[in-house]
């Protein structure tokens, strides 16, 4: 619902733009002020971009059509020497705009320029924008295509960092955890042991057991020791 009624919104703004430029530029009152018209709109243009307006893209697309087909009217309208910026108007919109829209300004514009049909080059450029149209459509897919490869490689990429911290912390805890309860678990181990290995109280069997505790503590130390400076190196 939301994408029909933006792309409503949109077939209205550009529409309109065309319409309006028409009864402007068959008004015998208005046409001749048509470079004043450009000038104003261009600049215009620079304010919006100035702004820096992300939120939508329609204002410039507006000023853009506008500005176009006055320079293409004022110069001869379907025989204007530079009657192919209205090809650049179509693949631009086709880069921003939903595709119906670019249907749809491709019928305004040859309702604007139906007027001007008056020779086989005229009828040519008007059947033009037939061909045009599909090519600006697909070059408009490729751009989404592209666009949204872009959007999952910085999804990728957000994934990635996030991974590498969760493995930092998981670095950190187990290095807390061998410095803190292992190490210190290994060594009240091999403090206790010491005391009753040398006990002569103690059958031999008891010792000997004790002593294999002992030297089992010990070497878990060592390896854990080991195994921290490992750590350490990866993570440098």
């Amino acid at each position: 619902m939301a994408t029909s009624l933006l792309f409503l919104f949109h077939s209205f703004l550009l529409g309109l733009a065309v319409l309006l430029t028409f009864f402007w530029v068959n008004d015998p009152s208005l046409s001749p002020y048509d470079l004043q018209l450009v000038a104003g709109l261009v600049i215009s243009y620079f304010f919006f971009r100035l702004l820096k307006i992300k939120s939508s893209v329609a204002p410039e697309a507006i000023i853009l059509t506008v500005v176009i087909l006055l320079l293409v009217s004022s110069t001869g309208g379907l025989n204007s020497p530079v009657f192919f910026l209205t090809y650049f108007l179509l693949f631009g919109v086709s880069l921003f705009f939903e595709p119906a829209v670019t249907l749809t300004l491709t019928l305004s514009l040859a309702f604007f320029f139906a007027d001007s049909l008056n020779s086989l080059n005229a009828a040519v450029q008007l059947g033009s924008f037939l061909f045009i149209t599909p090519l600006a459509l697909f070059f408009g897919r490729q751009y989404l295509k592209v666009l949204h490869q872009k959007g999952e490689i910085q999804i990728l990429a957000r994934q990635k960092e996030e991974l590498e911290k969760k493995l930092e912390t998981e670095e950190e805890d187990s290095l807390l955890w061998l410095c803190l309860n292992l190490k210190a678990g290994l060594t009240s181990i091999i403090d206790k042991t010491s005391s009753f290995v040398a006990d002569m109280r103690l059958s031999p069997i008891h010792r000997e057991s004790l002593r294999e505790i002992h030297e089992i503590a010990k070497r878990l130390l060592r390896q854990s020791q080991k195994l921290k400076e490992k750590i350490d190196e990866t993570s440098d």
